[in-house]
């Protein structure tokens, strides 16, 4: 078995943080990371979401992941979600509901989260309910990396 140092460990380690930073880098070039961060703020429905995954998913990193998040939690969470246009979306744009799927995460506040699981399924047609039962989940999965969370004690009525 191969042992190394400590330094080298380090050193390799930074290497290989400052490779994946240059990819990220190469993949998102600063002008459009600065584009898609602006955009974030006025993601304000699906079609928006879409076209923002197809021009910046690159750029789905950092700030602009949290952003990303912050907006896909506030669609999700609207009393009227419109998971049917979503649904819709999603098969001519590759990847969508994966992306969608993705920022359901710890990250969002707990009373989205929990109206995401709890309520999202009863709000969606016969052909929108599959997704939203993913979406859904996707909410429980990030609630449970939260110790005290459950979507009992946070869905707002």
């Amino acid at each position: 078995m191969l042992r190394l140092a400590p330094a080298t460990m380090l050193v390799f380690g930074l290497a290989v943080a400052t490779c994946a930073q240059a990819a990220r880098a190469v993949a998102c070039p600063a002008a459009a990371a600065s584009a898609a961060e602006d955009r974030t703020a006025k993601l304000a429905d699906w079609p928006a979401v879409a076209a923002f995954h197809d021009r910046f998913q690159a750029c789905d990193d950092g700030a602009i992941a949290e952003g990303l998040s912050d907006a896909i939690g506030r669609l999700l969470s609207h009393p009227r979600p419109e998971v049917d246009v979503l649904r819709r979306l999603a098969r001519s744009h590759p990847g969508l509901e994966a992306f969608v799927q993705r920022h359901v995460d710890a990250s969002l506040p707990d009373a989205a989260l929990a109206r995401i699981a709890e309520q999202l399924p009863s709000r969606c047609d016969a052909r929108s309910l599959p997704l939203c039962r993913r979406l859904a989940g996707a909410a429980r999965h990030a609630m449970a990396e939260r110790p005290g969370l459950s979507p009992a004690s946070k869905a707002p009525s």
